[in-house]
């Protein structure tokens, strides 16, 4: 690869790298609307420009930075009345615009860039790319057979941009700098969202920023258990709280393996710990049962492959300690009071009965519909073809809403690519090569477990704010 796309990487500007991320979080808090964020954007776009001396590492670092967040302009669709809701707001499919999206196509454009310069070395196209064609390819067939095809194609347009994640962390892994700035701020990352979901469950209510995102079908006094209304659940700047608690799930299991590294620095150590830590109040604070579930089995599992190699050096005792203090701690105020929520679930018409509900009308249209009901449409099919029993809603299950939305040969042709893309993960790890991304690799690969551990209870199909962290694992363990 032509040696301009390769910057320098000294150690001596790890330091200035970290002022600024600390900087850019910092500015977020005091955002007050898109323009206040389009202009964080630009400024710290170019700071990152003059730090890099390289347009595509910048794009990435904004891209990292602000994927979290979805913020931007949007469209709505309006697919249900709320006469036919019987309350004045409707249902509605909202097609959103983030800054996230304006770094991807910019970097995407540079990769079209690259790949029309002769002397640089193609990127090999895979079986895994081929099925996953295939799958976007019957996303846009579904908008053929949509009651409401203009939010279908918005919400296929964002799928495709979201799937762009596989090939852009195939593509940035090439270059030596970009990995230390992935695992920087997916760290960083993980301790601003904990340490806001913190503030939150302190206060008991959302802090009232611009980043939060409060309106018309979010209360101002945010999220509480359905099972019990004076037990709060905080939510960071996300739109639920489970998606707060998918959010650390997969972040916690990422930076756990990367913790492994013995090649990262001492600040890079303190990015880690602070990640580990807020990773696991934003877990916590969120009250996701399911999340929690998650988490235990995937770090039981990581225990037992890793116990025979280094896993003494997973944690060192004051890390260890102040992991320990906070689960002691959330275990009589937070986790066991939730636990004890679970009966209510479980009983009459409550929430398991509610998600059953959903899960047995998706698999009645994916078998009425091979090609499916249309992206995005399923929570209005369900009004609309079995009536009004329940507040609209996607199907809780990620193979269900696939098999309800794309049909049958989108759902199969899904589960290739999955199948391919661990096929060439296994076949990487066994080759060993490279071996610098080693612990990037296994991260990814149990993160993106845990995502579809979790993905078995919420609706992640077109939820694309925390959806495309999957695919940007499954682009790092294939890389």
């Amino acid at each position: 690869m032509a040696k301009k796309w390769l910057p320098a990487n000294s150690a001596r500007s790890e330091p200035f790298f970290f002022i600024l991320l600390a900087a850019f979080y910092l500015s977020l808090y005091f955002s007050g609307s898109n323009k206040a964020l389009l202009l964080i954007f630009v400024a710290f776009g170019v700071l990152f420009y003059l730090h890099f001396r390289n347009l595509l590492l910048a794009l990435f670092t904004l891209y990292l930075l602000f994927l979290p967040f979805a913020k931007g302009k949007s469209l709505s669709f309006v697919l249900i009345p709320g006469e036919m809701l019987r309350t004045n707001i409707p249902y509605t499919y909202d097609f959103s615009a983030t800054f996230a999206d304006v770094a991807a196509i910019g970097l995407g454009l540079l990769f079209i860039r690259e790949e029309l310069i002769p002397s640089l070395p193609k990127q090999k196209a895979s079986p895994a790319d081929f099925f996953l064609l295939i799958f976007l390819f019957f996303a846009f067939v579904s908008l053929f057979f949509s009651q409401f095809p203009e939010a279908t194609f918005f919400a296929f347009l964002k799928l495709a941009r979201v799937a762009f994640a596989f090939f852009l962390a195939k593509r940035m892994l090439y270059f030596p700098r970009a990995k230390k700035i992935l695992v920087s701020i997916l760290a960083a990352s993980a301790t601003f969202q904990g340490a806001w979901a913190s503030l939150q469950f302190l206060l008991h209510h959302p802090l009232g920023r611009a980043l939060e995102p409060l309106g018309k079908t979010f209360s101002p006094y945010g999220y509480f258990a359905s099972e019990a209304k004076t037990f709060f659940r905080a939510q960071g700047t996300f739109d639920h709280p489970n998606t707060l608690g998918v959010f650390s799930t997969v972040l916690l299991i990422f930076l756990l393996a990367q913790w492994l590294n013995y090649r990262q620095s001492r600040g890079e150590k303190w990015l880690l710990a602070g990640g580990l830590l807020g990773g696991l109040l934003g877990l916590l604070f969120s009250a996701s049962r399911a999340s929690w579930l998650v988490f235990a089995l995937v770090g039981l599992v990581i225990g037992l492959s890793w116990q025979r190699k280094r896993m003494a050096r997973l944690l060192d005792r004051r890390l260890l300690l102040a992991m320990a203090l906070i689960v002691l701690l959330a275990l009589p105020l937070l986790v066991l009071p939730r636990l004890g929520q679970l009966y209510l679930t479980l009983t009459g018409k409550g929430g398991a009965y509610y998600r059953l509900y959903l899960l047995e009308k998706a698999w009645a249209l994916g078998h009425q519909h091979p090609f499916g009901v249309g992206l995005a449409t399923f929570p209005a099919v369900l009004i609309y073809k079995f009536g009004f029993f329940t507040w609209p809603s996607p199907v809780h299950n990620l193979w269900l809403e696939i098999f309800a939305e794309l049909g049958i040969f989108g759902l199969a042709s899904f589960l290739i690519f999955l199948l391919l893309a661990y096929k060439g993960f296994f076949q990487k790890i066994k080759m060993a090569q490279p071996k610098n991304i080693f612990y990037l690799r296994w991260g990814a690969f149990f993160a993106s477990l845990a995502f579809l551990g979790v993905a078995e209870f919420y609706p992640f199909l077109w939820c694309s704010l925390i959806f495309e962290y999957f695919w940007l694992f499954l682009g790092i363990m294939v890389a």
